[in-house]
């Protein structure tokens, strides 16, 4: 007979979470395990993140390969995984899938759908009160307008970090960065942030 094998389904997507148990097929049997049993983790593979990097969802699990996890705690710590994955804000949809290889070895599968992490925004705003005001009494004065574009990544080098760029002309000019990198060590718990900037108003003539 060939080794059993009983797959649950566990789908969490779009920061809500179900449960659905598909049922095994005519030649497969079910597992009775027990809820005090020790459940070891063979192996962990990670799908979808293109961008982002392995280690980024490693470190939001629960639990890692190599691992041992009480049965009792397994559906918490699947979801709790799932959330906190969800969570850092890279993606859309975060889906663990766990498979049971014996009674006391399953093997996890973790699919991933990334955000889009790059927003350019182009800029323009009027220092008058409204458009009105502009056209009318200041012959639409193109030195009393601010435009320019802000750029924004949230996911730079794959690892959660920020970069944020700023170029405003006009008559508010306004060039600046900053860049955030949560995880900047080698055991990704301590990070920084830095920039710099510059602005100017033009002194118009009444």
């Amino acid at each position: 007979m060939p080794a059993a094998r009983f797959l649950l389904f566990f789908l969490f997507c779009w920061g809500s979470s179900f449960a659905q148990v598909n049922p095994p097929p005519d030649n497969y049997e079910t597992l009775v395990i027990d809820s005090t049993a020790k459940i070891f983790v063979s192996d962990i593979s990670i799908d979808g993140n293109k961008k982002t990097k392995r280690y980024i969802i490693e470190r939001e699990m629960r639990f890692k390969k190599g691992d041992s996890v009480l049965a009792s705690a397994l559906m918490e710590k699947l979801q709790l995984s799932q959330e906190l994955i969800y969570n850092t804000t890279l993606f859309t949809e975060v889906i663990l899938l766990p498979t049971f290889i014996s009674a006391n070895e399953m093997q996890v599968r973790v699919k991933v759908k990334e955000k889009w992490y790059i927003y350019p925004t182009p800029q323009f705003q009027l220092i008058d009160r409204n458009i009105n005001e502009w056209i009318n009494t200041y012959n639409a004065d193109p030195e009393r307008i601010v435009y320019g574009a802000k750029f924004a990544h949230y996911n730079l080098s794959g690892r959660r970090d920020q970069l944020k760029l700023t170029f405003l002309n006009g008559y508010t000019r306004n060039f600046a960065f900053s860049y955030s990198a949560p995880y900047s060590n080698k055991t990704l718990t301590e990070g920084f942030t830095l920039g710099a900037g510059y602005t100017q108003n033009r002194e118009l003539t009444y």
